[in-house]
């Protein structure tokens, strides 16, 4: 990794609110589904499933929140040193208020596609399109 020119960090406060309040969405669905289960079926097997599921991305989010996001000369990179995309193939940034993009982020379109990849409140990359941001500070 070559000289950094910036770094896409998410403070802690954030971090843990965000966290808590997935987690406490996710613990709240299976407790209704406990106490009070749904009339159908359905219901019953939906709630819990979705609960435990919400419960997860909260870890998940907890865990891709704790890396930073690099840019560099030669490209953007996670903090552990892997590089998510170079930077020559960018093709636009977009940070427009309608733009396809996470809140507090911004939208790059590359010149070739990378395979779909998604980290909670950091990225997501599907196609030619990459959204950076989400929980990280707008600055």
């Amino acid at each position: 990794m070559s000289q950094e020119i910036a770094r896409l960090d998410v403070s802690p406060v954030r971090r843990w609110a965000g966290a808590l309040v997935l987690g406490a969405v996710g613990l709240g669905l299976v407790y209704t589904a406990i106490t009070a289960p749904p009339a159908s079926v359905f219901g019953r097997v939906l709630m819990p499933l979705l609960g435990c599921g919400i419960a997860y991305q909260a870890y998940r989010y907890l865990h891709a929140t704790g890396q930073s996001l690099v840019v560099t000369n030669a490209g953007l990179w996670i903090e552990g040193g892997e590089l998510l995309l170079p930077l020559d193939n960018i093709q636009s940034v977009n940070r427009a208020t309608f733009a396809l993009k996470p809140s507090n982020g911004f939208a790059i379109t590359l010149k070739t596609p990378v395979p779909f990849r998604w980290s909670p409140g950091m990225y997501w990359c599907v196609g030619r399109k990459v959204g950076v941001g989400g929980a990280t500070n707008p600055g």
